[in-house]
């Protein structure tokens, strides 16, 4: 995988013909129709039962961009996820840390989401890209 230097950002580490050789998170377009509006595009990431939408529309003389991530899981799932809590408590490996790196592959997913979001504004409105310093 050979970097773009034209490609702004982390755009420019991979080549457009390049992809990563391990599994992630599939990215593709999804048209949605929010309750009493009309049908929009949005870009929608998936990994497993989780989604995370990203939204780009004009409201009004503005641009809005902004992005959601969702759990989808039948009651049903619920149902057994709740069960399958019960048996890891039982056998130790139920506690917090167990849990926390349980999940940290979508931790870092919602990460990646936000960054990119971020450097897409960044980029669209020909800015600097912002500082992630606490100051």
């Amino acid at each position: 995988m050979e970097p773009d230097a034209d490609l702004p950002g982390s755009l420019g580490r991979f080549s457009a013909g390049s992809r990563p050789a391990v599994p992630g998170p599939s990215c593709h377009p999804a048209r949605q129709s929010p309750p009493g509006e009309e049908r929009r595009n949005y870009l929608e990431l998936r990994r497993g039962y989780f989604a995370g939408y990203v939204s780009c529309f004009g409201h009004g003389n503005d641009l809005y961009v902004g992005w959601t991530f969702w759990i989808h899981i039948s009651p049903v799932r619920l149902f057994l996820m709740r069960i399958g809590r019960r048996f890891q408590d039982y056998t130790g490996r139920g506690d917090d840390m167990h849990q926390t790196l349980r999940y940290e592959p979508v931790r870092a997913t919602i990460a990646a989401l936000h960054a990119c979001t971020l450097e897409g504004v960044d980029i669209a409105t020909g800015g600097t890209p912002r500082s992630t310093e606490a100051k």
